[in-house]
């Protein structure tokens, strides 16, 4: 995996991973992720290797920030921290929510065969 350190190259890692969340890795074409990074389809290979690359990068980036937020989170107050890691907002705003749940809800869009579909 190559570690993306440009500004475009992160903008494209943020977009992937929204669009990840909301519809999973396997229904999102490199074109989409592009155009919603404000970016040339061609120019995708001057900041990452291949679209595996992206996913595998965009989902270490939501792990993050779920870390980072629980964190942040059970610093301040771990009562009730359940209710909010599992609250039906993360099921309606999958861009910004919980990133298990995300894919998850992705699997049955998955084709028969595929690795989604043996998840």
């Amino acid at each position: 995996m190559l570690a993306t350190r440009s500004r475009r190259g992160q903008r494209v890692i943020s977009e992937a991973a929204a669009a990840i969340r909301r519809k999973g890795p396997e229904r999102v074409p490199v074109s989409e992720i592009m155009a919603a990074a404000g970016l040339a389809h061609g120019g995708f290979y001057a900041h990452l290797r291949s679209k595996d690359d992206v996913v595998a990068q965009a989902i270490g980036r939501m792990f993050d920030a779920a870390y980072a937020n629980l964190l942040a989170r059970t610093e301040s107050r771990a009562r009730g921290l359940h209710r909010q890691r599992l609250a039906p907002s993360h099921c309606v705003d999958l861009a910004n929510g919980c990133p298990i749940a995300a894919p998850s809800g992705a699997l049955h869009h998955a084709g028969r065969g595929s690795a989604m579909s043996h998840a």
